[in-house]
């Protein structure tokens, strides 16, 4: 779990690098989170989660406050996936919509809170200024640039990761599921076994309670 938590958290360092390449409002720090959430659960998701958030910290690419939007993505996945298990696009734009909500509200209030609405560190900048010289107070300017970014980066990288999740299901079937599903699966597995087993010494009991001792007449 810790080896593919470090591998998601790697790749979404490489994917959020590539973006802020080409100069994207968009994030995709969080979409082999997802994935990983989705397959193996919250711890692997919020290992990763804590990865990927010193990762952009330390190449100067987020602040470390911004992990609790990491985290939230964790639990708002994880509460997604046992409710209503995804299965195909359209649930996981509806992922992606309660994420980048989520994450909307969450990231703009860090923003504002703490760094006076403008980070300095990512485009969504940019899409702050603009709402600001086309006449939006501050306030407005961030809650609307953080809401609008992160609507469109996780309803992007649900997809994604949802079409990688569903993609690893048929690849290794029930060895992607999580860890909550893999007991159950043993639970059962164990009761089908014990199943016949039980049937068969109870059986051998109601035989031995019907047969006759050898020194029992027919009137006893």
């Amino acid at each position: 779990m810790l080896a593919l938590a470090t591998l998601c958290a790697a790749l979404n360092l490489v994917a959020a690098v590539l973006a802020a390449r080409f100069y994207l409002p968009l994030y995709l720090d969080s979409l082999f989170t997802i994935t990983l959430t989705l397959s193996f659960g919250p711890i692997a998701g919020l290992i990763a989660a804590t990865l990927t958030n010193v990762g952009l910290h330390l190449l100067n690419r987020t602040f470390i406050a911004f992990v609790l939007c990491h985290y939230l993505t964790v639990v708002l996945t994880d509460v997604y996936r046992r409710r209503a298990p995804p299965r195909g696009v359209g649930p996981y734009v509806l992922l992606g919509f309660v994420l980048g909500f989520g994450n909307g509200l969450l990231g703009s209030l860090i923003s504002f809170v703490v760094f006076g609405g403008i980070t300095g560190l990512h485009a969504v900048d940019d899409v702050t200024m603009a709402l600001i010289l086309g006449g939006q107070n501050l306030i407005a300017a961030v809650f609307s640039a953080g809401m609008l970014t992160n609507l469109v980066d996780k309803v992007v990288s649900a997809i994604v990761a949802g079409i990688l999740f569903d993609a690893l299901q048929r690849r290794y079937g029930s060895s992607m599921m999580g860890r909550e599903r893999s007991r159950s699966g043993r639970l059962q597995w164990l009761r089908r076994r014990e199943a016949p087993m039980v049937h068969h010494r109870s059986g051998l009991v109601k035989g031995t309670m019907k047969r006759p001792s050898p020194g029992d007449s027919p009137n006893t």
